[in-house]
């Protein structure tokens, strides 16, 4: 039986638009349920190999309720650039906003923002060509948005934060910690303070400077600066994202649906004999003309396929599990010019 190979990770990973230079990878935290559990005890910005979780960010952001807070990355040597992410959180979305100034074009993906509902992922922008995109908590990405914790490691530090003042931060007085080491990872003279609120160890302020090469697009060496801070504690308004809907028959049942340009990917009960006659009623009274489709009735998979004047629909059905069909079955979608 075919097996398609199908590229959708592309798109996502371009938004990363880099391997972090100074070797500085973290792990993601595990997806956070549903709307029916809207608090978010941590957040994290780097989903890195876990699945997409866009339910958390970083450094105990969940404990302020609704919030706006943004991450600054400055580099200045051989060239200067910014990659900054704003993020606003009304306790039951996430909404992010990635925007990157001083690249060239192919290493700049484009303004991209991000609304996560608890269970599904909505991006849009330039960076996606203005295509609604869609996946759900459990598609595995590389990292997606980047923070401060993406490029410092405290606990790798020879000494511990030492307490240092205080400050006003969004409305919180805010205990201020500082550390330094002499070398990070091949950063120099990395300086870091950050403001904690104690009564939710939050993280509000978060800045660090050090001195070495380039984290993003290996431009050299330079001065590099981190900020992020939390602007504002306070009800956010988190509007929908406009043109997601799918304009392609989709079986009742479909669940974590993955929409990306030219593909189409969910899971359903139904098996490849099932979809071919749910796609058959669904399609030929669209124009299309069915195709002798190719099911295996041992293995449960099957090839369906469409067409309408230079246009090919394939469909491929495979078993989610080998061993029980009842599981269901994953169904893959490829619209052909």
């Amino acid at each position: 039986m075919r097996r398609m190979q199908w590229l959708v990770v592309i798109l996502v990973l371009s938004l990363s638009a880099c391997q972090l230079g100074n070797g500085n990878t973290q792990q993601g935290n595990s997806a956070v349920g549903g709307l029916d559990a809207p608090e978010f005890p941590v957040y994290n910005l780097n989903l890195s190999e876990e699945p997409a979780n866009m339910g958390q960010l970083s450094m105990q952001l969940g404990q302020l309720g609704p919030f706006h807070g943004r991450f600054t990355l400055e580099f200045d040597g051989n060239s200067q650039w910014t990659y900054q992410v704003d993020m606003r959180s009304d306790g039951r979305r996430i909404e992010y906003s990635l925007h990157i100034e001083g690249v060239s074009e192919n290493k700049n993906p484009g303004d991209v923002r991000l609304m996560h509902n608890g269970r599904t992922n909505y991006m849009t922008g330039a960076g996606t060509g203005d295509f609604c995109v869609r996946f759900p908590d459990t598609f595995i990405t590389e990292p997606l948005f980047l923070g401060p914790e993406d490029f410092i490691h405290l606990d790798e530090f020879g000494n511990a934060p030492a307490e240092s003042g205080s400050e006003q931060i969004a409305g919180i007085k805010a205990t201020r910690y500082t550390a330094s080491t002499d070398n990070h990872r091949g950063w120099l003279e990395v300086v870091v303070n950050y403001w904690e609120d104690p009564a939710t160890q939050a993280v509000l302020k978060y800045d660090f400077i050090a001195w070495g090469n380039d984290p993003l697009y290996q431009q050299g060496n330079g001065r590099v600066h981190g900020l992020f801070e939390v602007l504002e504690i306070g009800p956010q308004e988190i509007g929908g994202v406009a043109g997601c809907a799918i304009d392609f028959p989709l079986p009742d049942d479909a669940s974590g649906i993955i929409h990306l340009p030219g593909i189409i990917q969910f899971n359903s009960s139904m098996g490849p004999v099932e979809m071919d006659s749910f796609y058959t009623g669904e399609l030929e009274s669209l124009g299309w003309e069915r195709q002798e489709p190719q099911i295996n009735a041992q293995t449960q998979d099957g090839v369906l396929e469409y067409r309408k004047d230079n246009q090919t629909v394939s469909i491929d059905v495979e078993p989610l599990n080998l061993q029980n069909f009842d599981k269901g079955f994953s169904v893959k979608i490829f619209l052909e010019e």
